[in-house]
């Protein structure tokens, strides 16, 4: 009985899966504002701008990217794979955004399309040979799957349920060594950034290459012909892949596809087409559920409006999935199955020492190079968070940076005594002693310059001026819960009066020699407490 009713809700999870598009699936559609920014999200996102045309006025709203590349040395899919894969995308891997594109075929005509286009595939693969990988633990790869990161965005349990950005079945798609290779550089193969690269070593690759590849059975691979109806087959699916406007979507390195533009977005017939519940033969089936084909409607009759720079990061956040982690102004964040997966190594930090930082107000928080740093995915100062922050790639780092700095200029922001020229305008003793344990204790929580701390191990004051704007350090000093709610930091100028009597309890002199100090860490001594 329960195996059949396993059974029943797979098949039903198969017939109904939708695309999966976390920026689409996990926000509120309950105004018209809503449904018209959700179905902006899906246009994107299922990348209808690859072959539709656009007006100048909707430019700024729709923009096309690449789908994962055909092929490299990370995405060498196997023939097998490729089998499954073009018979029903769907299939393979419940919620992929990849349309159907033979649909329309009957079952002789789509094997036979199917197998043109696999060997026609092959040809353009690069030859690689077998490469030695580390050995991995399924096990160990299981912990990291679930910690590092991977299940914010994918099922926490690993399976592909049709709720969550699918996995599809990797055994047969790579090979140990090449799953390995992708985890630490899927950016080489999926450049719009929307698998982005989370730093790993390559132990941390094998163990999780052995669990992704071990979750679900292997499939059944059907080899490749050989000799002149193999050749026959691959002239077959080169006119195929390019009657199919596959090269609209897929770079194919080193070969050169000319792209075909369909009918502008402002004149599609809004209920048939790609948006039809049965789509017409030549047209993709991405199996939109009703709610998508509403949304997507719902944008495109809308009238365009000029985009803020607010606007612009949070459709982009949504389209990268930075709210599965992060919560910006009240959008987004770790829902309930998923906030137990955030750890830390700190146990004594509690919420702060394992869940990614609030993103409102970041723009004004980091500076432009250290905010393109994070973007990058490096430059990491929580050593005790076991989620890391991925690197979404160069573009997305040249579009956040600047937009998010406008986002959250704030107006009439008091400059620091000495503006941004710390170094220039000699030296300030006394942050060191405000440092110290005869001071503000600073060095009880913080570890300073890698050197630990006296008590918990929070973040290395160190970093700050590399990273932080002068006047959000001040202004943060004074009120740390007004950036933070819930924070342990507290506040030694409770309503901008300092609790040290070190320069006349000068609360701007006092925060002041604090930025100049950390600013000369390498020029000065340790404060007292951890000089030794």
């Amino acid at each position: 009985m329960r195996a059949a009713a396993i059974l029943a809700f797979a098949l039903l999870l198969t017939a109904t899966a939708q695309p999966v598009v976390p920026g689409f699936d996990r926000f509120e559609r309950d105004t018209p504002a809503q449904h018209i920014a959700a179905g902006e999200v899906l246009i994107n996102e299922l990348n209808c701008v690859a072959c539709h045309q656009i007006g100048k006025e909707n430019a700024h709203r729709f923009r096309s990217h690449l789908g994962p590349t055909l092929f490299t040395t990370h995405n060498p899919a196997s023939a097998g794979w490729l089998r499954h894969w073009l018979l029903g995308p769907q299939k393979l891997k419940p919620g992929t955004t990849m349309p159907d594109l033979l649909h329309g075929l009957d079952k002789n005509a789509k094997d036979k399309a199917v197998e043109a286009l696999r060997h026609y595939l092959r040809t353009i693969s690069p030859a690689t040979d077998p490469e030695a990988a580390m050995l991995g633990n399924g096990t160990e790869g299981k912990k990291l799957y679930q910690t590092l990161g991977c299940a914010q965005c994918h099922s926490p349990d690993g399976t592909d349920n049709g709720r969550d950005i699918p996995l599809g079945k990797l055994h047969g798609k790579y090979s140990h060594a090449n799953l390995v290779k992708f985890l630490r550089d899927p950016l080489h193969s999926r450049p719009a950034g929307r698998m982005p690269r989370t730093p790993m070593s390559e132990q941390e690759a094998a163990h999780l290459a052995v669990y992704l590849r071990g979750r679900v059975k292997p499939l059944n691979l059907h080899g490749l012909n050989r000799g002149p109806r193999a050749l026959k087959q691959q002239r077959e699916g080169a006119k195929l892949f390019s009657q199919l406007n596959c090269a609209n979507c897929h770079d194919t390195p080193k070969l050169k596809v000319q792209r075909a533009v369909a009918i502008s977005l402002d004149d599609l017939d809004l209920k048939g087409g790609c948006l039809a519940p049965k789509p017409p033969a030549r047209a993709p089936h991405f199996h939109l559920s009703a709610a998508q084909r509403t949304a997507i409607t719902a944008a495109l009759q809308a009238e365009p409006k000029p985009r803020t720079a607010r606007d612009q990061v949070h459709h982009r956040m949504r389209q990268l999935n930075c709210t599965a982690c992060h919560t910006r102004k009240g959008l987004g964040g770790p829902d309930a199955a998923r906030d137990k997966l955030f750890l830390t190594t700190g146990n004594d930090l509690g919420d702060e020492g394992r869940l990614p930082p609030l993103l409102t107000g970041v723009g004004a928080k980091l500076t432009d190079s250290a905010l393109h740093q994070v973007l990058r995915g490096d430059g990491a100062i929580r050593p005790y968070m076991t989620t890391r922050m991925p690197d979404f790639g160069e573009a997305h780092a040249k579009f956040l940076t600047p937009k998010l700095a406008a986002a959250d200029a704030r107006a009439n922001v008091k400059p620091t005594p000495r503006n941004g020229n710390e170094n220039k305008v000699g030296r300030n003793r006394y942050g060191r002693e405000l440092v110290s344990t005869k001071g503000l204790n600073c060095i009880t929580c913080h570890q300073l310059g890698g050197h630990k701390s006296l008590g918990i191990q929070a973040l290395d004051l160190a970093s700050a001026p590399g990273r932080l704007r002068p006047e959000w350090f001040r202004d943060y000093l004074i009120n740390p819960a007004a950036f933070r709610p819930g924070t342990r930091m507290p506040s030694f100028w409770p309503g901008g009066k300092a609790v040290s009597p070190i320069f006349g309890r000068n609360t701007e002199r006092q925060i002041d020699s604090l930025w100049v100090y950390l600013n000369e860490l390498d020029q000065t001594r340790l404060p007292e407490g951890l000089e030794k």
